[in-house]
């Protein structure tokens, strides 16, 4: 192994060693509140996955995407905007080390407290609404979050039945997102194309969940106001 690669890998390694540190702190907490409040926990649902999509290893376009970022901070440099040109260095090292760093199976699952992923637990008062996509012919969850980082979860999902066991257990929590307009080609390019829960189960079954959402959200509600 290259010392390159060693060293892009260990770059790595410990941005993410540090990251899950910091959420792992979050994550505690969080979760020793609510035992503290008396909620028991339990599982619903649990898959494992690879932690990210694998890029497709095609030396041909790997290479291609070097030429062109190469060409492209060049520009910016010959235009006297070297911070662009960093940038531009920075995003191909970015997909230099997700090409050259195999992908890890990690654990998700759907609990009475929240989600877990990454062994992080985030509690469902911080978790907005959750969507599937499919990108690059994978199945995607994601999950919104109230919190500044991350705002936003993202889980790969192995196959179309543990989609629909996920959907069935997660719409009991929080509301599938509906788009309010066309996605964007940027958005297809970076989360991949949405799809309607139409997709995951039947149209029947939808409306069903729609209704027991609605449900427990008002009895939820009723209870808050209740002294």
């Amino acid at each position: 192994m290259s010392f390159k690669k060693r060293f892009a890998m260990s770059t790595v390694k410990k941005s993410r060693v540090a990251t899950k540190r910091r959420l792992y702190i979050l994550g505690d907490q969080a979760e020793k509140e609510l035992i503290n409040k008396g909620v028991l926990n339990k599982v619903v649902f649990k898959w494992k996955a690879p932690d990210r999509i694998a890029i497709d290893k095609d030396n041909f376009k790997f290479a291609s995407l070097g030429g062109v970022l190469f060409l492209v901070g060049l520009y910016f440099l010959w235009i006297g905007k070297p911070l662009f040109a960093v940038a531009v260095a920075a995003v191909f090292f970015l997909y230099y080390v997700l090409y050259t760093t195999p992908a890890r199976e990690v654990e998700h699952s759907i609990e009475l407290l929240g989600i877990r992923s990454f062994g992080v637990l985030y509690p469902w008062d911080n978790l907005i609404n959750f969507w599937f996509a499919e990108k690059d012919g994978n199945l995607v969850l994601y999950v919104s979050t109230t919190l500044a980082f991350p705002t936003r979860l993202m889980m790969v999902v192995p196959s179309r039945e543990e989609a629909q066991k996920i959907l069935l257990s997660l719409v009991k929590y929080l509301p599938y997102r509906r788009l309010i307009k066309k996605q964007s080609w940027w958005d297809k390019t970076v989360y991949g194309r949405y799809l309607p829960p139409e997709e995951i189960v039947d149209e029947d079954t939808v409306a069903e969940l729609v209704d027991e959402y609605n449900k427990i959200k008002a009895k939820v509600r009723k209870r808050r106001k209740s002294p």
